[in-house]
């Protein structure tokens, strides 16, 4: 009797490089612009930490298509960025209390947890007007933090793309 082998899970690292490293080099293969594609992965980093749980792959896919930004390197940033939603919800809920003189909300990690495994409707309903003030300290952080993202990422994507133009296409040897 054979018993098929598991193979070991992947690492993080390589996970990242799958999902994340790969795909963006490939977008540069393809004729990417660095700095759109810098723009795109700064806009959908900061698009995955939006305290609104469950909007952001469809809202980084109507930014995509409204302002032309490449939809593989968008995604790709919400897909790496997306467990930060979870660690910076609570920050941005509470920062939204105190910019609207309420009292700050007894949460735990764990009561915000326990709040979301009972379903989006139930959290929204609990947490409605705190999620859209922490959704206002959010929009408010935007603006400054995709610029500079995007500016920190500009030159390494055009050092990529200049270390990549005499890469071959096809997959990498492991």
């Amino acid at each position: 009797m054979n018993m098929p082998l598991l193979e070991p899970r992947p690492s993080l690292r390589q996970r990242l490089r799958r999902r994340l490293v790969d795909p963006l080099l490939g977008q540069l293969r393809q004729g990417a612009t660095p700095s759109l594609l810098a723009f795109s992965v700064a806009l959908g980093f900061f698009l995955s930490i939006l305290p609104l749980p469950g909007t952001t792959t469809a809202l980084c896919a109507l930014c995509a298509l409204a302002f032309r930004l490449n939809p593989v390197a968008i995604q790709a940033a919400n897909f790496a960025a997306g467990p930060l939603q979870l660690l910076l919800l609570l920050p941005f809920i509470q920062g939204g209390q105190r910019l609207f003189g309420q009292a700050p909300l007894p949460l735990a990690p764990s009561d915000l947890r326990a709040a979301l495994e009972a379903g989006l409707v139930a959290f929204a309903g609990r947490f409605g007007l705190a999620l859209l003030r922490g959704a206002l300290v959010w929009t408010l952080c935007a603006p400054l933090a995709v610029s500079l993202l995007w500016l920190l990422l500009r030159p390494l994507f055009a050092r990529l793309a200049r270390l990549r133009e005499d890469a071959p296409a096809g997959p990498r040897a492991p």
